[in-house]
């Protein structure tokens, strides 16, 4: 995806409400893995699904072609997911929403949004094992790395989607 400008989306009603669900679904998903510590499977299908319609209201429907070459990101990034998720470092919620995002995150900004989110998961993960040691009932074996995830995302996608809304 090239840097918009304000007047470029080539239909920018597709895009605005692509990126308006792409963020109620990211709520959705940072509610359900910090109260469940579960992200449901329709939350990241949903996500790459509008990522077409990002893509295609952002570009018209050479758009599209760039979709399809934009899949080459998640799929270099699938194996070394994997292999996390075999290690029982992420767990499979995360692995699916981090490919789901990565459909929409520019080739640019994977690297910034891969270290706002081992940062912010590190940073989470301390956070609650301080808060075990103050509050015992705060259950820290597992971090809800959906929050982190969502949240490196939409560091690269937010001033993009602000161009379009």
């Amino acid at each position: 995806m090239h840097e918009l400008d304000a007047s470029a989306a080539a239909f920018p009603s597709l895009a605005m409400l692509a990126a308006l669900a792409c963020l109620l679904l990211c709520g959705g998903i940072i509610h359900s893995d910090v109260t469940q510590r579960r992200i449901p499977n329709f939350y990241c299908a949903a996500i790459a699904i509008l990522a077409v319609g990002w893509w295609v209201g952002v570009d018209g429907w050479t758009g599209l072609l760039g979709f399809f070459k934009h899949l080459a990101v998640p799929m270099f990034a699938a194996l070394p997911l994997l292999l996390l998720f075999a290690l029982r470092i992420l767990a499979g919620g995360d692995v699916k929403l981090l490919l789901a995002l990565l459909l929409w995150v520019p080739a640019s900004g994977v690297a910034a949004m891969v270290i706002v989110t081992i940062l912010g998961g590190g940073i989470l993960g301390l956070i609650l094992c301080v808060l075990k040691r103050v509050f015992c009932s705060v259950k820290s074996d597992s971090v809800p790395y959906g929050l982190p995830i969502v949240t490196g995302a939409l560091l690269i996608l937010l001033p993009q989607f602000r161009l379009v809304l």
